[in-house]
């Protein structure tokens, strides 16, 4: 979560630098947006996979039928 609030800092903070230095930003093509999404998406999935490894790899079953 910390590094995704960098990511959207760091975003709107060259936004606003590119507004008031009269730059146009940097577009970025449809295929950079899909593979983006296409990362986080895989992220997402990695860290699902790890809580539940973690969870299922308790010592105490009770806690595993979470």
């Amino acid at each position: 979560h910390r590094e995704r609030e960098r990511k959207r800092q760091r975003h709107s903070h060259s936004e606003v630098s590119e507004k008031f230095g009269g730059i146009e930003g940097t577009k970025l093509d449809d295929d950079f947006k899909e593979m983006e999404r296409k990362v986080g998406v895989t992220i997402r999935s990695v860290m699902e996979i790890i809580i539940k490894t973690t969870e299922y790899l308790q010592a105490n079953p009770a806690s595993r039928a979470k």
